[in-house]
């Protein structure tokens, strides 16, 4: 990932890698940008260890090597409720008629009681339900 608009290829590394990479197939080559430079980000150019421009860049480089840009939304906030390693979050395929949207369904995996908070269903006090542990006959959080 780079936040600089100005993010050459270094030749030396791509060099150091020619072996695996002269497959006879093209080679992508992804930058992962913010969403603000999304729209602006232009083809890198490929430069020497020391950024000045590369002169030679070999015929694998220069026909095989196809660049990208990824856009990534860092402003994204996962919930910390979502992020227990005992209970996961999912995200419903179907779909509420009224409003039209996905819906949120929280699902716990406990092996346990689900009685304490270690419990994410019991931490945001619910329930849990058939979908959480269909199996588990020790859960006291019906």
């Amino acid at each position: 990932m780079t936040t600089a608009m100005n993010h050459p290829i270094k030749i030396n590394g791509m060099k150091r890698v020619q072996s695996k990479l002269e497959t006879g197939s093209d080679i992508y080559y992804y930058f992962v940008v913010p969403r603000q430079l999304y729209n602006k980000y232009t083809k890198q150019r490929y430069s020497t260890t020391d950024n000045e421009g590369a002169l030679n860049l070999g015929s694998w480089i220069g026909q095989r090597l196809k660049q990208y840009v990824l856009e990534i939304d860092l402003n994204f906030k996962l919930l910390a409720e979502m992020s227990s390693t005992s209970s996961i979050g999912e995200t419903d395929t179907s779909s509420d008629q009224e409003t039209n949207q996905e819906i949120l369904v929280t699902k716990c995996r406990c092996k346990g009681t689900c009685k304490t908070n270690q419990c994410g269903c019991q931490r945001r006090n619910l329930r849990c339900g058939d979908y959480c542990h269909p199996k588990n006959k020790a859960c006291q959080n019906f």
